[in-house]
């Protein structure tokens, strides 16, 4: 059972993160490295040829909403954190982009059925409470024959030296918060196939995101790569056609 103020814990966290969070390493592009792989897992996930209207779910300052954005796409983002959005309006206003930025609960979202060709989110799943919910959620406000998209990594154990970060998350959640959290650590591709069959996506596919794990070492220090020797991938499904 979820304590009533699990959900505030994590707020909080979020907005205390908000005015650092570009700052951190995996949520910037840097390198034309890091670029090029984010404009294939673009392509993987919307191929170019058609507007579609988008949701990034748990889209933090706006990182991934604003590069579909960028591309012409009509681009909703929600995040349960306040400063989280406000950030990403800032963004959006600074780059020239028409973004519409909402707080929102990811597993119980104000959208009515079928509102979106695309539903992404970027590591968001393994801080959710009811990660099989969310994803039935995101099913939900997915058209028919749209495609819901999750990325994700294995945070907690791939790495020799745990975080900084995560040390400090896991001290602010409190034990009660953690232990509520089915994915904290980290969503296994596997374990996302699994429940993303469950919640009535077919034709599931997986990438580990090689091509950007490697433009992201190629920056790092020595003692980075140890703390962010992480396993990521992007797992999506379609919705069947109605």
């Amino acid at each position: 059972m979820v304590q009533p103020d699990a959900k505030q814990v994590i707020r909080d966290y979020w907005d205390d993160q908000a005015a650092s969070f570009d700052d951190q390493f995996l949520h910037s592009i840097a390198t034309e490295g890091e670029r090029h792989a984010w404009e294939r897992i673009l392509d993987l996930l919307a191929p170019p040829g058609r507007v579609l209207d988008v949701l990034d779910v748990g889209c933090g300052t706006g990182f991934l909403a604003l590069l579909f954005a960028a591309r012409g796409h009509r681009v909703t983002g929600v995040d349960v954190a306040p400063q989280m959005i406000e950030r990403a309006r800032a963004k959006a206003t600074a780059q020239g982009l028409a973004v519409t930025f909402r707080i929102d609960d990811a597993e119980a979202l104000q959208d009515p059925d079928a509102s979106y060709d695309l539903v992404v989110c970027r590591h968001l799943l393994w801080t959710l409470p009811h990660p099989q919910q969310a994803l039935a959620e995101w099913v939900r406000v997915t058209r028919p024959g749209g495609r819901v998209a999750v990325i994700d990594g294995e945070w907690r154990n791939a790495a020799p030296i745990r975080s900084t970060e995560t040390n400090t998350m896991h001290t602010a959640y409190g034990e009660d918060v953690v232990a509520a959290l089915p994915f904290y650590g980290g969503a296994p591709a596997a374990q996302v196939m699994v429940l993303m069959e469950a919640v009535g996506l077919r034709d599931i596919r997986t990438d580990p995101l090689q091509d950007l794990i490697a433009a992201q070492l190629a920056r790092m220090t020595p003692e980075e790569r140890e703390r962010h020797a992480y396993v990521r991938h992007v797992t999506f499904g379609d919705r069947p056609p109605a």
